[in-house]
């Protein structure tokens, strides 16, 4: 596996050097930029597409969680902040490590296996569209979750609001259903009405409807209208 690319964000120069000085010891990391707020690190995140990105939380203005959910594509994270408390509440994003300043050595080198075995895993490289193996951020009050997007379900328009449902749960996300389409995979959803993004794989039943149209089952649990005119085009996309 080729050099990890990394960006560090951290609105603390002292921190950011601290980082660099112990990342420096391991051959498998290759820092390509850093930021100290994170309109900055939005910007070297979307020019640089790192691979992995160190974050802290308590930053001037924005807070870490606010940048992981301005990206549409969130590569790898670690958290590193001197703010035990918001443990839990990181862990909720799937983050795939959680470093307490003064960063101690050791589990800094446990985080980097962590990270490593990750991104062989799912062999991902974000980029500015969603693919299969992608994960979408979601802030839902002082809860976040890192979702990938073949666990979501379904999808809803709720005002300005999209309500998103996966795993048992269905935060909502301060997006439009028509942004939500644009970037999730073609291939896993369909939009079934002008409401409601359904993703196939999480199909259980198809059962014809009123005026042509067609009723999906999702999960088991929710019965999801498809309009007369998109129940064509579902038929051509699923070979029916």
């Amino acid at each position: 596996m080729s050099a990890i690319h990394t960006v560090i964000v951290d609105d603390e120069k002292l921190a950011r050097k601290e980082l660099i000085y112990l990342l420096e010891g391991e051959p498998d990391v290759k820092i390509v930029g850093e930021a100290q707020n994170v309109k900055e690190g939005i910007e070297k995140i979307n020019q640089l597409n790192p691979q992995l990105i160190f974050l802290d939380i308590n930053m001037p203005a924005q807070s870490g969680f606010d940048l992981l959910e301005a990206l549409p594509n969130p590569p790898a994270v670690i958290f590193v902040t001197a703010y035990d408390h918001h443990a839990v509440q990181a862990f909720e994003t799937d983050a795939l490590a959680y470093l307490v300043k003064p960063v101690v050595p050791e589990k800094l080198r446990k985080a980097l296996q962590t990270v490593k075995a990750e991104l062989q895993k799912n062999a991902q490289q974000p980029g500015s569209s969603l693919d299969n193996d992608s994960r979408v951020f979601i802030k839902d009050g002082e809860r976040c979750y890192m979702v990938p997007v073949q666990d979501i379900a379904l999808v809803e328009a709720v005002n300005n609001y999209c309500k998103v449902h996966f795993n048992g749960v269905a935060p909502l996300l301060h997006r439009s259903l028509q942004q939500l389409e644009d970037r999730l995979p073609p291939a896993l959803f369909f939009r079934a009405n002008r409401k409601q993004l359904i993703n196939v794989q999480h199909i259980t039943k198809i059962d014809t409807y009123y005026k042509g149209g067609m009723l999906a089952e999702i999960n088991k649990k929710f019965q999801v209208e498809i309009s007369q005119r998109q129940a064509v085009v579902f038929k051509e996309m699923m070979g029916l």
